[in-house]
């Protein structure tokens, strides 16, 4: 039987600050709503916070949130493309991707000047 366990999972993502600047980082942190924190001297953004599902054979599930939210992301670690940073993800079965390549590249999400 198919299943998709996920287990108290945790994704950190390492960002690279472009600038010295603390006062311009410090605007960066509360625009992202404090989410910037610092492991190892390296800033990084949590960006999945401790997540439990289970998704059986036969299930349906529905993503929804707003930009930003990380429904994308989730399906990148189910995929196999992040490792979570904590907690367990268990796949039984095959994952076939719904992501594409250009995902996010229409021209709705491009604002021409």
């Amino acid at each position: 039987m198919s299943f998709i366990r996920i287990n108290n999972l945790s994704l950190e993502i390492p960002v690279f600050e472009k600038t010295s600047d603390a006062f311009a980082n410090k605007m960066l942190n509360i625009a992202l709503g404090g989410m910037i924190s610092k492991l190892n001297n390296v800033a990084t953004i949590l960006a999945l916070d401790d997540i439990t599902l289970e998704i059986n054979s036969g299930d349906s599930l529905a993503l929804v949130g707003h930009n930003g939210a990380g429904k994308s992301t989730l399906l990148r670690v189910i995929s196999g493309l992040f490792l979570p940073t904590l907690g367990s993800i268990e796949v039984e079965g095959n994952i076939s991707s719904f992501l594409s390549v250009g995902m996010g590249m229409g021209l709705r999400s491009v604002r021409l000047r």
